[in-house]
Parts: C-alpha cells; structure tokens; sequence
C-alpha cells in the first residue's frame, strides 16, 4: 500500500491497494483522513512519529493498527522517507505499508476486532547508520547534565531533560512553550507564551550551553544531542568522525513494538524490511522524475535563506501584536454606568475575533529598541487605550487612541459622544464594533499603517499583498500574490490566514479563469484543500470558514457553503468581509432578500472595496426590477475587469434602453471572459448557482446576442 503527502505534512495520494483494503474513497482519506482508520490507542503515538521525522526530514518506520474494511484492526509496517526535486527542494514523503499481523502474531489471519494486535509504543528513525537507541540517548544525556555546564543551570538541566524524554516517549508533538514553561521551568497555569519570552531565551542558553559542552568536556562523546534553531524537539545522533565502528544497516531498540532481535527483526525480516526500503526509494527516484524542476524558479539557498527569516520572526505567525491598556476614569463621577474595565475588556474581546491580530492584555518587555540584524525582525506591535470622561452635563466621553509601539507615535485617535445614559449598553457595544472595524478589518487601520513598514514579517506582508488583492479588483497582480502565498505557506505549514487567502485566491481563478494554466489542477480543488487546511489549523478562524464556504460554492455544495457562512458569522459578526461573501452566496443561490441585506450592511460601511458586492447589489436590483438602484451599484467603483460587474452594466443599459452602450459592455465582457461569447450559461455558473436566475440571465443575455445562434458585436 503506497501513500504521498505535500510539503504540508497532509496526505495527497493513495494507490488502489491502500483504498481497497480500508474500503474508503480517495476523499476520505486525504489531508488527515487516513488518521480515522488507525486505532485510537495508536493515533498519538503515530502522529508523533510522523511528525517528528518529517520536521527532521528523516526516513521512519513504524508499526500501527489500521481498521481493514471489514472492521477488523490489522498491524501495519510503515516505511516513509522524504523526496526532494531535482534543485534540492522538500516537496514531501512517499511511504509504503505492508500488512505483517500473520508475521508478528502468528494469530489467524481474520480476527475480530476484540482480538486486536497487542499495544505499539516505539518508533525507529533510520538513516545511513541507524540513529542512537533509546538508551543510548538517555545514557548520554546523563553524561550532558553532568557536566559542569549544566551542573551549574538547574533550569537549563530541567529544560533537556524535559524534551528528550518527551522526545523518546513519542510525544514530541506536545513540546510547545507552554508545556515547557509549566512542567519543566515551573511557571504557573496561568503562564502565556505570547507574554513571557522565558522559554524562546532558555531555548537560546540551551543551544549555547550545548555548543560549549560539545566543544569541550563532550569532544569525545559518541552520541550528541542538538536542538535546532526555531525549535523544541531534540535530535539525536551519532558524531560521525569520532565514532570507532560503523553502525549496523539495521539497529532496532528492543521494544514491545518491534519485539526482541530473535522475535521480530530475524534475517528474513530484515531482508524484507531492506527490500522495503530500496522499493521506496525506486519510487521516490520515479517520483522526481514526474516532479521535474521546482517550478518556482528559486535556488535551494533562496528558499533555506526564507525558513530562517521566517523561523526568525515573532510569534503569532508574523501577525500584528495588540497591547489593550487599562483605560482611566477621568471626570467627577466614578459612578458612571460606563466603566474602564468593562470598556476596555469589551473592545479586547471585539478585536480578538479578528485572525490577523494577537491581542495581549500586559506588555512583558519594551518593544521600543531598535532591530538591527535580519535575523530578528520587528514584531508589528501597537498599545490601544483611552479614557472614560464623566462630564458635569451628563454626558460621557469616550476616547481612543493606537500607539505605534516600536516608536511611540500615534497612529489613530477619536472620540464619541455618549448621550443616554440610561441604556448606554446599546450605545456602548455599538461604538466598541465601530472601533474594531475601523482597526482591525480588512482594510482598517492597522493594516493600512503596516504596509508602510519597510520590515514587517513577509507572512505578514504577503498577507496584506493578497487582502488588497482580494477584496479589490486587479488581474495584473495576481500572479504575483499567488507566488507569494503558495511559497509562504510552503515556508510555514502552521500559516492558517495564508492558507484562506490562498484559498480565496484560487476560487479567483476558478470564478475568472485568471491565472489558469494548460496543465493546472482545477482551481476549485486547490481552493477547497487550502480551505481545510485552513480550518484545521485554526478552527476558531472566521476567515477560514470563509474561505470553505467559497469553496463549497464553486464545488456546487450549496448547503455545506451556507452552513459555513453561519459558522462564519458567528465566530466574527464585526469582519464587513463575512456578511459581504455571505451575502453573495446567499443572493447567487437564490435567497435575494437575506443576501441583499447583508450585502448592504458591507456596502454602507468604508471598510471594504465596493467593487464585487456592488456587481452582486446590481443584479439583486435587476432581478427584482428596481433598475435605478442597479444603475446606481452597477456604476458604483465596478472594475473593468470582473465580469459579473460587466454583465450588471449590460443588462441596465439595455434596459435603459441605451442599445450603443450595452454593445460597448458586451464587447468587453467578451474580450475579458471569451467564454461568454458562446456559452454565457458557463460564464455566469461560477458567480450564480440558482438555476432560476441563470435562466433569467441568460435570456436577457440572448437578446444582447450572447450565446449560440445569436451574432453581436462582439463578433
């Protein structure tokens, strides 16, 4: 049984065999959907192994219990190993997997699923000398902490031997800073690593204590133990030019996994487990040679030189930091129905439900010293605050401000004005939204401020590149923000607001045919993994339900995209852009009274280009008769370019009888989307799905002399 996964750690392919025996389909079993068929006392474990090998682009094997098609849990042998194209990029792992429950039970082939293979609990890492064994590990370790480098640091001496035993247990997948900081440098619960940087700076001591050893007191050690740069998870290894005798092919540590030498790993099966091997790595070779050049066009330099800056940055995936200062009580009357805290908890919690922000109630350390090197760049940080005046008059007075953290200027400030005290709730809530909106959308403040940074995160960056992208309307930079995308998510696995974007702009390519070459994969199918890569990253993300419910649309699943958009909305009321897609889906799929409604909401505000809900507003308006209103939002910031908008100006100037003008729009939707010249009905199947107002569309099309049998100008 082979399998395939993507630079993204999720699984890509399976051939018939691996189908055939789980009796699932090719759908069900990508991304992480082949996870629902290993036992559940086996999936940590597995997941872990996996994990860690491919975050150290090391071959493994390993044994698991998958559920057969009959429901029976058969043993599975797992060899997978790393595949690079030819200029030395990570494109991935193969593996094979081999049924071996009659060779290691010696049980009957069909067994219930009560009579289940015993327990696995270890994993092999191999290499061209097998890596050190358990207790190898352990014994060197002892000989590390020892030493008087770590003899003097207790807290350096916790920290390794926290994540090496973490490491050899398999559960190397749970050594994350907060883990860390509790269980081995005794921090309380309560601890946030988005405030505290003490594990980051242990993390640093403890590569350099390591360092120090090894150049010293350690020169001589056989086994070493090193943890790279940007991570918690050791690797361990033999030192190559000290070690007396070569390692053996094949070196399994003794465990109820893979059994004793004389149980599981007699000759026969070793042999079988080499001949597994060379069998993958004739697949591999196979594989590149179907990859061929790495169609980015950069050096293997260029790409590595990119993971440093990026495993550099801040955390947070490189997104903006937000320091909600206590606000103060100005004025006579402390007894105000509007408090400090209350204010300034709220609009924490508004602001929180935006994706690109990190929002900290305590500033740990000043952010206000200057970045020199490359290699540590700047986070985007900002203080909010403001004031609760409580005036003579009765009145309360709101003000609010943004710092620019890094030097201290202001960036923004207003002020409102609360009149009726007696119900300021309503009032209150509804100037926290206006506040939250105007800094935080897609198009709001913050945003704005950062693209005049010359230095922020290129996660950061590119994600700002595709917003304006996205929410505007100019085909000559798509290619460009979709290089930036596809490499930046390739960079980070962990970017869930690249992989939305990313996304959203592969449905652009499906709804415009933008950027589409001979040979691609269909956009939509690109979109929807995006999507749920997206959503399992960050589940919480209204953007990444966004990008699922777009996905779900142009996939023709009306009732999974509109269930999308109610997650959507609830998980982010305030985002003008989840009401605005909402809308259009809503008003494509026939519901034009509630999408209307929603799309009005977007249109009133600032914090969104007009230009596609204005298309979408248009032909509501249209469709229900109200031509002025069409003529009003089809003229209203409607690009040259998006052909939904080209086809609302049409059908107004038709029906406003300016025959000449609806020939020039036609000729233009033509020359922009040749699709339409012969087949409107597949041009506008990407922007509606109801079958209702396809036909209503395309018969007033037909008389424009779209469609076959018909002659236009266009001709």
């Amino acid at each position: 049984m082979i399998w395939t996964s993507g630079s993204d750690k999720l699984c890509d392919w399976f051939n018939r065999a691996w189908l055939e025996f789980t009796g699932r389909t090719m759908e069900q079993e990508l991304g992480n959907g082949w996870a629902k068929g290993v036992h559940p006392d086996d999936i940590s474990r597995c997941l872990s192994i996996y994990n860690t090998a491919f975050d150290n682009r090391k071959e493994f094997i390993m044994e698991y219990r998958l559920r057969r098609h009959d429901g029976v849990y058969r043993r599975i042998l797992d060899i997978g190993g790393p595949y690079f194209s030819s200029d030395g990029e990570f494109c991935g792992y193969f593996g094979s997997c081999t049924d071996v429950t009659d060779a290691t039970t010696g049980k009957d082939p069909v067994q219930s699923s009560q009579s289940e293979p015993a327990p696995l609990s270890s994993q092999t890492t191999l290499d061209e000398a097998s890596d050190p064994s358990g207790p190898e590990v352990r014994a060197a370790l002892d000989r590390v902490l020892a030493s008087d480098v770590f003899q003097s640091s207790p807290q350096l001496a916790a920290f390794l031997r926290f994540i090496v035993e973490a490491t050899l247990r398999g559960q190397s997948a749970q050594l994350k800073g907060y883990t860390i900081a509790v269980e081995a440098l005794g921090r309380d619960e309560d601890f946030d690593p988005q405030q505290d940087p003490i594990v980051r700076v242990e993390a640093a001591r403890l590569r350099r204590a390591l360092q120090q050893y090894y150049g010293g007191p350690g020169a001589t050690d056989l086994i070493a133990i090193d943890l790279p740069r940007g991570r918690y998870i050791p690797i361990f290894h033999y030192r190559r030019k000290v070690r007396a005798l070569p390692a053996a092919p094949f070196a399994l540590e003794r465990s109820p996994v893979i059994g004793t030498v004389e149980g599981w790993l007699t000759l026969p099966r070793a042999r079988f487990v080499l001949a597994s091997l060379v069998a993958l790595a004739l697949i591999g070779g196979l594989a590149l040679l179907m990859i061929g050049p790495s169609q980015e066009g950069t050096t293997f330099r260029q790409v590595a030189t990119d993971q440093q800056l990026v495993g550099a940055s801040w955390a947070g995936n490189g997104m903006p930091t937000i320091f909600v200062e206590p606000f103060s009580q100005l004025g006579e009357d402390p007894t105000s129905a509007i408090t400090p805290g209350v204010l300034r908890s709220k609009l924490r919690d508004a602001i929180v439900r935006f994706d690109e922000f990190n929002v900290i109630s305590e500033m740990t350390a000043s952010v206000r010293q200057p970045v020199t090197t490359a290699e540590h760049l700047p986070a985007t940080k900002y203080q909010l605050g403001g004031t609760v005046e409580n005036r003579s008059d009765g009145e309360t007075i709101l003000n609010f401000w943004l710092l620019d953290a890094f030097d201290g200027a202001v960036v923004w400030s207003r002020t409102f004005e609360v009149h009726d005290l007696k119900a300021p709730g309503a009032q209150e809530d509804a100037i926290l939204s206006d506040v939250a909106v105007v800094l935080a959308g897609p198009s709001g403040i913050i945003h704005a401020h950062a693209r005049k940074k010359p230095n922020i995160d290129p996660r950061y960056a590119c994600l700002l590149r595709a917003y304006d992208y996205l929410y505007g309307f100019d085909p000559r930079v798509h290619d460009d923000v979709l290089a930036c995308l596809e490499r930046m998510t390739k960079l980070d696995p962990t970017f869930a607001n690249g992989f939305s974007a990313l996304s959203m702009v592969y449905y652009r390519e499906h709804s415009t045919e933008i950027g589409v070459l001979p040979g691609d994969s269909p956009p939509v199918d690109r979109a929807l993994k995006a999507a749920q890569r997206a959503v399992a990253l960050k589940p919480q993300s209204a953007r990444a339900h966004e990008a699922l419910l777009l996905s779900y649309f142009a996939q023709g699943a009306l009732s999974e995209a509109l269930a999308e958009g109610d997650i959507a909305l609830l998980l982010n009321p305030l985002d003008r852009s989840v009401p605005a897609l909402y809308g259009m889906i809503l008003a494509a799929s026939g519901q034009l009274e509630k999408g209307e409604a929603l799309l009005k909401q977007v249109s009133t505000g600032s914090s969104l280009s007009p230009t596609w809900v204005s298309a979408y507003l248009s032909v509501v308006s249209y469709l229900k008769g109200d031509l002025a209103a069409a003529s009003t939002y089809a003229n209203l910031d409607v690009s040259d370019a998006y052909p939904l908008g080209i086809v609302a100006r049409a059908l107004v100037a038709a029906q406003g009888r300016n025959q000449d003008q609806a020939r020039r729009f036609i000729d233009q939707l033509v020359r922009v989307s040749p699709v339409f010249r012969e087949n409107p009905r597949r041009g506008l199947e990407t922007f509606i799905r109801s079958p209702e107002i396809l036909d209503r569309l395309v018969h007033d099309l037909g008389a424009l002399g779209l469609g076959p049998g018909t002659s236009s100008a266009a001709h």
